[in-house]
């Protein structure tokens, strides 16, 4: 037993979290020293299992963790199979055990044994990844709410260690090994995680209302599934240099799309998951964090592409539920909507448009009559909304954002719908007006006046400047019907 350098640690770690003025600089280069020595600690695994099992310090705890994590990337190579499995089973009950372990000690053991999964799958082609995963999905469906919570969190620790590539070159192997684990994975685990976090909430879902807990654990599933819809997946034919770029725009805030080979074709062309998803956004409405989780599934699922739709009959089927569904919620939230939803509304639209667009004209007639019916009362009512948000100057625009997103749709509609017909014309009648009457003054519009406009006029540009990139796709809309449009401009009032 290594109780001594325990103490010694613990009694370092008082040093280094106590106040400044009550240590002197010499003490605490003293106490830095102990933890620098110990980092060095060959073959650390007793010693730190010792640790985990004996201290009660956070700081300790954490810098246990941390020294396990950098032994096993540099000494994998030297241990034992029996040993590193000995030593993921004990922190995998370790983690599962200690329920009031602080979330930053867990995170940094949940992220060791990650590494461990990763390491191992790369000797044994994943058998035994596989095995720990559906291990950690029934301690998800039988365990108490700590333990559920405690192993959705390493089902995405997991996901981290594979899901970058460029960056996962510090954990001790080279890059080409981890791109064939990160595909080996994609083929086979990713989906797994990803049928069972549908199925889940399938279950949660059922119930009317959601206690805490509830919330809790659909937060996590959600979070896991929309890790999963937006994940970088990649052509093993593209050089490495591509695909670096490619996943420097994976980990930005835009998303690839979810392209997707024909191994998920039984997956996402299960009839019943589109509408399910459709159905979890009504019920987590009027709770924010999962509101944008599965706004953000629901824009994934809206750019569905590759190997996947096989042929023009699947993807018009999947085009035809998804927006049979997406129609429906619309109805239901009926131009009632709420503020930090109205961005992902629109880049559902833009998402249809531009992975769907030619195939809108070859649905049945009714079904695209209401899908530009609908369309177009979103961007009016959005229309409305950033009239608003530009009036009060409000710091998170996000009605003008999706505005603009909608307007951007709008180009993709008129191209696929070339040759026009009585709904677009409707439609762009309807916007160009409610465009006009948003942007010009009473009486003829009703334009708000905006706070502090003097201070506003000597900070902005003028409105021809700031709203150039509107202007012109207003003028695609005034275009389409001139007859309505070119009366209103000459006269310079809003009829």
């Amino acid at each position: 037993m290594n109780m001594d350098i325990i103490r010694q640690l613990e009694a370092a770690a008082s040093v280094i979290m106590a106040p400044p003025n009550i240590i002197t600089a010499e003490q605490r280069r003293s106490a830095e020293n102990v933890f620098l020595t110990f980092r060095k600690t060959k073959l650390p695994y007793d010693i730190c299992r010792q640790i985990l099992e004996h201290s009660q310090v956070d700081y300790v705890l954490f810098e246990a963790a941390e020294i396990l994590k950098s032994a096993l990337i540099r000494e994998w190579v030297f241990l034992r199979e029996s040993d590193t499995i000995s030593l993921r089973q004990y922190l995998i009950q370790y983690v599962s055990h200690r329920v009031n372990l602080p979330f930053y000690v867990q995170e940094r053991l949940l992220q060791v044994i990650a590494i461990m999964v990763k390491r191992g799958s790369v000797e044994d082609f994943g058998q035994e990844r596989t095995a720990i995963l559906t291990d950690i999905e029934n301690l998800i469906i039988s365990g108490d709410h700590a333990k559920k919570i405690m192993g959705c969190n390493l089902i995405m620790n997991i996901m981290q260690e594979y899901a970058s590539t460029i960056k996962s070159t510090d954990v001790g192997l080279p890059w080409e090994v981890h791109f064939k684990a990160k595909k080996q994975f994609e083929v086979t685990d990713l989906r797994k995680i990803f049928k069972f976090c549908v199925q889940l909430l399938s279950e949660i879902i059922k119930n009317e209302a959601f206690d805490e807990n509830s919330i809790k654990l659909m937060e996590h599933l959600l979070l896991i599934t929309a890790a999963a819809l937006t994940w970088g997946f990649i052509s093993p034919m593209l050089p490495r240099r591509l695909i670096g770029v490619y996943e420097s725009v994976y980990e930005s805030d835009q998303s690839p799309s979810l392209r997707l080979g024909i191994g998920w074709k039984e997956v996402m062309l299960a009839p019943q998951l589109l509408p399910l998803m459709f159905e979890i956004y009504w019920k987590v409405r009027d709770y924010e964090v999962l509101l944008h989780h599965t706004l953000i599934c629901l824009v994934q699922l809206a750019s569905l592409n590759g190997g996947v739709l096989t042929n023009d009959d699947a993807r018009l089927q999947y085009l035809s539920l998804y927006l049979d569904n997406f129609q429906k919620i619309l109805r239901m939230i009926n131009a009632n909507f709420k503020e930090k939803e109205v961005l992902g509304i629109s880049n559902i639209v833009k998402k249809i448009q531009l992975f769907f667009g030619k195939d809108l004209s070859k649905l049945p007639q009714t079904l695209q009559d209401l899908y530009l019916n609908d369309i177009t009362q979103i961007t009016c009512c959005f229309a409305e909304g950033a009239k608003l948000e530009e009036a009060q100057s409000a710091d998170d625009k996000y009605y003008v954002e999706a505005f603009d997103n909608m307007l951007e749709a709008w180009t993709s509609v008129f191209q696929d719908y070339s040759n026009g017909n009585d709904n677009i014309y409707q439609s762009a009648t309807r916007i160009f007006n409610s465009y006009l009457q948003c942007h010009l003054a009473p009486p003829e519009g009703s334009r708000m006046q905006e706070k502090d406009n003097e201070e506003i006029e000597d900070n902005e540009d003028n409105d021809r400047i700031k709203f150039k990139d509107q202007l012109q796709i207003i003028g695609m809309f005034g275009r389409m019907v001139p007859l309505h449009c070119l009366p209103i401009l000459f006269s310079g009032k809003f009829l």
